[in-house]
């Protein structure tokens, strides 16, 4: 995964784009979640790994289930 995120990292420079550290957040979906899974850490700054997150309105869980979205509603 440290490749992936060096290239994010990487295409976001020769963007001219910031990421935005305190916005960023990572979410482990379906059944690839697990305690062994180490933090995910972009220029130095650990990103929070959250279970919910609201992208555009819509309530998107880790288990990929609209029960979040429609009690929100």
């Amino acid at each position: 995964m440290d490749e992936s995120v060096q290239y994010l990292v990487s295409w976001s420079r020769t963007n001219k784009m910031l990421i935005n550290h305190t916005k960023t957040k990572e979410m482990i979906m379906g059944k690839a979640k697990s305690d062994h899974i180490p933090a995910l850490f972009i220029e130095g700054k650990e990103i929070e790994c959250v279970m919910e997150v609201k992208l555009l309105g819509v309530h998107i869980s880790d288990d990929l289930r609209w029960e979040s979205h429609v009690n929100a509603l």
